[in-house]
């Protein structure tokens, strides 16, 4: 089982839908579909870090060790206990080990349970989409718009109402959006203070986090390496649209 197998049964187990995942863990839901079909393997330590918080486990069992996810459940219960009830949880604990010491450990075939029937794995549907262009998460660049289109196959639902679907181009916005990631922008010029946007800025496109305070407009990174772009009066902006 490789590590995007155990990300996405450890999903299913907490019953949780990629897009809850996504929002826990601060990140993309394409991103998301993309390490659990093993698109992405070598994931970021800061949003596998993520993703073991959201999903209530620990790097360590997503990256092949079981016994971790086990250990985390139990310390991370028995830590809810007050004093009285550890040193119950305790003696009979040490109780069921001198048990299991002097009469060995029975196990019976008719107290095994089936989970199969419970943990089946459904892949996520594909659906191929156009994409007619790549957008900028770095420092800008030309909207690239390919003179056919490319179809990519992406996972998941989709949103209901998108206008443009865009592919992503480097890394200022990880964790949230990863380079080659697909994005989906419904065009609109109604944005409102810390929204995703994609716009056009002295003729180049870029992916940024939207800040709009009384000293104006600038556009935002989330990838800290990258500082943020004051847009003034004597520039040409125009919003192209919100990311869904």
């Amino acid at each position: 089982m490789n590590i995007g197998t155990r990300i996405k049964t450890q999903r299913k187990q907490l019953k949780l839908s990629v897009d809850a995942l996504a929002e826990k863990a601060n990140l993309n839901r394409t991103t998301i579909y993309r390490y659990e079909n093993g698109e992405i393997s070598d994931i970021p330590v800061m949003n596998l870090e993520k993703i073991a918080k959201a999903l209530q486990t620990t790097t360590a069992f997503l990256m092949g060790a079981p016994e971790a996810n086990d250990n985390y459940h139990i310390v991370s219960r028995f830590n809810e206990l007050n004093e009285p009830n550890k040193q119950q949880t305790l003696d009979f604990i040490n109780t069921k080990i001198d048990e299991q010491n002097r009469f060995g450990w029975i196990s019976k075939s008719d107290n095994l349970i089936d989970f199969s029937n419970h943990i089946k794995e459904t892949m996520p549907k594909p659906h191929l989409i156009s994409v007619p262009g790549v957008v900028s998460a770095g420092t800008g660049e030309f909207l690239l718009e390919y003179d056919n289109p490319t179809d990519v196959v992406v996972y998941g639902d989709l949103p209901n109402h998108y206008d443009l679907a865009l592919l992503v181009n480097g890394d200022s916005m990880q964790p949230r959006y990863e380079n080659g990631d697909v994005i989906f922008v419904r065009r609109t010029t109604d944005i409102f203070d810390g929204q995703m946007i994609v716009a056009f800025l002295n003729g180049e496109s870029y992916l940024k986090k939207i800040s709009i305070s009384k000293r104006g407009y600038a556009l935002i990174s989330l990838n800290e390496k990258y500082k943020p772009i004051k847009i003034s009066e004597d520039d040409e902006f125009q919003i192209i649209g919100v990311v869904l």
